[in-house]
């Protein structure tokens, strides 16, 4: 609310109205960041006790008052504001027996958001020929721009906010990182770390023994959590219909299911906790059905 008062009347033993006008408003950003504008004026005289700031993200208004100073001081940092916004500044004098008119309009627009990683990829362990996808979620003013790296050398033709790699082998095992850059910096994800293993090898029946049933566990490869949700990773048997149960705590008993199953085709498959807390839960994937070898 713009509490500025205007009075113009000298009032006995208080001193001079002012009525000078502050001058010379200018405005400034502040790096980093692009939350804060400077302000600083000029003022002739020396009858203020301080000086009012009004604040408008238009031309024609409506102004507020968003703060004051003590005289002799002539500038204001206004914190707190938004990214690529136009705002306008007019200050004005007073003291005790009034107020000054306004000063000149300084305009100005707040630098751009600079990139942040609000979630960084994941390590991941995958079995050797399934695939991987690493995430990064960024936030930020837009377009921003993403290069994925493979042990600090780029990946070539990966510049989205993910990076999927398939059918791994042994020797893309390693840390891949992420940059996000836009027209206010750049931003390096942390490191997530691919582990590639060797797929187990399936026996064999032997000649007139009997089939053997064959039930290799699912390998859970990545937990991808955003906005309140779990994508759990894993790569699993052709055949295996999967699902989804977790723990909240490793010293309870029982797993408890979600609802939803998949049936494994031998790459990477998926499964979503629509629920999930931000930290804190434990998942497996069972397992519901076997193939038989002939």
């Amino acid at each position: 609310m713009n509490w500025r008062f205007k009075t113009w009347l000298v009032l006995s033993g208080l001193g001079l109205v002012c009525g000078l006008s502050p001058s010379a408003l200018r405005a400034a950003t502040v790096t980093p960041g692009p939350a804060s504008l400077l302000l600083g004026w000029s003022y002739a005289s020396s009858n203020a006790c301080g000086f009012g700031i009004d604040r408008a993200t238009s031309l024609s208004g409506p102004w507020t008052t968003v703060g004051t100073v003590p005289a002799p001081l002539t500038t204001y940092l206004d914190t707190g504001l938004q990214a690529s916004t136009a705002y306008y500044y007019r200050v004005w004098a007073y003291n005790a027996a009034g107020c000054s008119d306004y000063s000149n309009i300084a305009g100005i627009t707040t630098l751009a958001a600079a990139p942040v990683i609000q979630s960084n990829p994941v390590s991941q362990t995958a079995v050797a020929g399934t695939n991987v996808t690493f995430f990064v979620v960024a936030s930020g003013a837009t377009p921003m721009a993403y290069q994925w790296y493979f042990n600090k050398t780029k990946v070539r033709n990966q510049t989205a906010s993910s990076l999927k790699l398939n059918s791994v082998r042994s020797s893309q095992g390693g840390n891949y990182y992420v940059t996000v850059s836009n027209s206010a910096g750049s931003v390096t994800s942390s490191a997530a770390k691919l582990t590639v293993v060797s797929a187990p090898k399936t026996p064999r029946p032997q000649p007139g023994g009997p089939p053997i049933i064959i039930l290799q566990p699912p390998v859970i490869t990545a937990i991808h959590r955003s906005g309140g949700r779990a994508m759990v990773s894993f790569g699993g048997a052709t055949g295996l219909r999967c699902t989804l149960e977790y723990k909240d705590s490793l010293t309870g008993s029982a797993w408890t299911p979600l609802p939803g199953s998949v049936t494994a085709t031998g790459g990477v498959a998926s499964l979503t906790d629509s629920n999930a807390p931000p930290a804190g839960r434990f998942y497996h994937v069972r397992a519901e059905t076997a193939q038989s070898v002939p």
